[in-house]
């Protein structure tokens, strides 16, 4: 199944369960604050004191502060931040590819949650050169996924929309349901958007408006 064909079969979709999936990637700014599952506050628990115990400047640790950072990263954002950024320069400094690119990635997402969206941009393109260079097309969903979102927030929709369709084609390549799920939703939100922006934009050049800066007003600008 192509990409495009997916995208216009979004509008089949029921529409209480599009509407939950919308909810779920279309926020703008921070994320809002979850309940933590006991579960999951052990598991936090654990690695910061792996943390604290074991203070060996190796990969394992690298790893250890990018779990721990992607855990806190929508209740905890500005720690999940510092956290990022110490395994960055850790990975950074052992030549460890694979712990660069996820701490790219979180930082990022971190940014992209704080608008800040040129830092955002940045980071998340470093971490899709990792992801690529590496090969590791799990993480290139990922990444794509949270650069649509970059685009998508500040109005880009056309480049929104080329992100998506990447990560599309490669998660279907894979079989990666969950990849495809969140592209999909993204797809058909940002595809709504462009639309929208583009019939405004129509009746803006042929009406009483025509000209105007209000004609322009797609241009770099959420419609949501």
């Amino acid at each position: 199944m192509s990409a495009l064909v997916t995208l216009f079969e979004l509008r089949n979709w029921g529409a209480r369960w599009l509407l939950a999936l919308l909810c779920l990637v279309a926020g703008r700014g921070q994320a809002q604050p979850t309940r933590v599952k006991p579960l999951e506050l052990h598991r936090q628990d654990s690695l910061r004191q792996l943390l604290r115990i074991d203070l060996r400047p190796d990969t394992i640790r690298v790893n250890r502060l990018n779990k721990l950072a992607l855990a806190l990263r929508t209740n905890s954002t500005t720690q999940a931040m510092a956290l990022f950024s110490e395994a960055l320069r850790l990975a950074r400094l052992l030549g460890y590819p694979a712990g660069q690119g996820d701490a790219q990635f979180g930082l990022g997402y971190c940014y992209r949650a704080a608008n800040a969206y040129d830092s955002a941009l940045y980071h998340t393109q470093e971490a899709l050169q990792l992801y690529t260079r590496l090969q590791d097309d799990f993480n290139r969903v990922r990444g794509l996924y949270n650069l649509a979102r970059i685009y998508h927030e500040q109005g880009y929709y056309s480049q929104a929309l080329s992100a998506s369709l990447e990560g599309l084609a490669i998660a279907q390549t894979h079989h990666n349901r969950k990849g495809m799920l969140f592209t999909q939703v993204q797809l058909g939100l940002t595809n709504n958007c462009l639309r929208t922006v583009q019939s405004r934009s129509a009746a803006f050049r042929t009406g009483p408006f025509a000209g105007s800066t209000a004609a322009r007003c797609g241009r770099g600008r959420p419609c949501l």
